[in-house]
């Protein structure tokens, strides 16, 4: 005989029952059903009739709580769960109409045309663009300029972010083009909310056909890089200087100049954690025309810039470039 116990607490004044199951068929066979419920007082209790079970008169359940049969609920549940697969198309609808949006987080590299493409004969500054991830990502930018005109055309292209979309520094300069060709950014990771790029023309009659595609890669971290060129320090003159850069993350920085000489000058390194209050971190004697390196490679400051420590008469500056990186 098979039993089963409903227990409740007497202190809620319901008091515990015994059930017990009758069994009736083959026991020998391991086959026991049962037509009867035994209460504890011996009397059998019937078992209620298969037609009875979930019965359409049972108060039907109109919300997810309330005082509901177990059957009625579970109706309840089923009609939910038949109404949302009702509107799932079956596999194979080949049309958009028929489709279900679904957002998805996902796991490959998005490629955007970020400025299209077409001829610049001024300085232009694109509008601010939004991350397809956000800052949970990197990406890499591609600089293709298809043709190039005038008289000595320059092309100087920086790669700007921003937190609010209004101010905005520095991350990334390319080399300076003066031809077609592909080039590329290193992967970098994004810091701000924003981005934009900055072209720079100069020469005579310039122009510049070209276009920035960008592939972002979502969840991937490479180590935070800064490029910068300057080309408007004068070592004839001390103090002369390059912006102020923010390269905030970086620990590795490296500095060549690139310089005519006539007599020899002094370029500083010079870091600041404000932006306003500067120190010296390194110089270099520039005694030859060429490039001369400086390399630093302590301390984590969150803005730098490089200046004339000492001037040089006759000598010029072509570019000064200032590399840094996590």
């Amino acid at each position: 005989m098979l039993f089963f116990r409903s227990t409740q607490d007497n202190r809620f004044g319901i008091a515990t029952k015994w059930l017990f199951a009758k069994p009736t068929g083959d026991e020998a066979d391991g086959l026991i059903s049962a037509t009867c419920l035994v209460g504890a007082d011996g009397n059998e209790l019937a078992l209620p009739n298969e037609a009875d079970v979930g019965n359409k008169t049972d108060p039907a359940a109109v919300s997810d709580t309330g005082d509901f049969s177990i059957i009625a609920f579970l109706k309840r549940i089923s009609f939910n769960i038949s109404g949302v697969l009702s509107r799932v198309p079956a596999l194979g609808v080949g049309t958009l109409g028929g489709s279900v949006p679904v957002n998805m987080a996902s796991s490959v590299a998005v490629q955007t045309v970020e400025v299209q493409g077409g001829a610049i004969t001024t300085t232009t500054t694109s509008s601010a663009i939004t991350p397809v991830y956000g800052g949970a990502g990197s990406y890499q930018c591609m600089l293709a300029v298809t043709s190039v005109s005038g008289t000595n055309p320059t092309l100087d292209v920086v790669i700007e972010e921003s937190e609010d979309g209004s101010n905005w520094y520095h991350v990334y300069q390319f080399e300076r083009v003066t031809g077609a060709g592909i080039y590329r950014s290193p992967r970098l990771p994004m810091r701000g909310l924003f981005r934009r790029f900055v072209r720079t023309v100069a020469g005579t009659t310039p122009s510049f056909n070209c276009s920035v595609r960008t592939i972002e890669r979502p969840f991937d971290r490479p180590p935070t890089r800064f490029q910068a060129i300057s080309r408007v320090v004068d070592p004839t003159v001390v103090n002369s200087t390059t912006p102020t850069y923010n390269i905030e993350g970086c620990s590795r920085i490296q500095i060549s100049v690139q310089a005519t000489l006539g007599a020899n000058f002094t370029i500083a390194l010079a870091g600041s954690q404000n932006g306003a209050n500067f120190a010296i971190i390194g110089s270099v004697n520039v005694t030859g025309s060429g490039a001369t390196p400086l390399y630093h490679t302590t301390g984590l400051w969150k803005f730098v810039r490089v200046f004339v420590q000492s001037a040089g008469a006759g000598s010029t500056i072509d570019n000064i470039s200032i590399a840094a990186q996590e």
